[in-house]
């Protein structure tokens, strides 16, 4: 026969069979309180991470901003101090030149002197310090320069 008491009646939810106070104590791993063999195995452990991932951020950010410097002259000056982004670098363009200090290395592309020009006009020069674009690359690029007006 069926007993009458809510516990045995089907689906009733039993509690864990050690109880509550099972459910709340700290596991062995992730208890830190407790005391190890070594301690200082877990410190050492812990600073060897965060060496290795100041590391590696390190090198990821050097390659990043690989190229650094770039600088672009203008065949005609700007009429105010303005600033551009193109290819993923911003460019303070000044005068008759433009120029990024921290720009990444895919700025130095035919395609970013092309966005630069479309925003400040014809480009005479446009390298930074490991390479500069050939005549047929800037031919390309003041190809859709903006035109000034006269």
């Amino acid at each position: 026969m069926l007993s009458s008491d809510p516990k045995h009646r089907w689906g009733y939810r039993r509690r864990h069979p050690r109880g509550r106070a099972a459910s709340t104590r700290i596991s062995p791993i992730l208890d830190l309180t407790a005391t190890s063999p070594k301690p200082e195995g877990f410190l050492m452990k812990l600073r060897s991470l965060a060496a290795v991932a100041a590391l590696s951020v390190s090198m990821f950010a050097g390659s990043a901003f690989a190229d650094g410097r770039i600088a672009a002259a203008l065949d005609a000056p700007v009429a105010a101090k303005t600033k551009v982004v193109a290819g993923g670098a911003v460019f303070v363009c000044e005068g008759t030149e433009c120029v990024s200090a921290q720009a990444p290395s895919r700025a130095l592309t035919a395609a970013a002197c092309k966005a630069l020009a479309k925003e400040v006009g014809r480009v005479a020069a446009f390298g930074g310090e490991t390479k500069s674009l050939d005549a047929e690359d800037l031919a390309r690029c003041n190809a859709s320069a903006k035109v000034a007006a006269k």
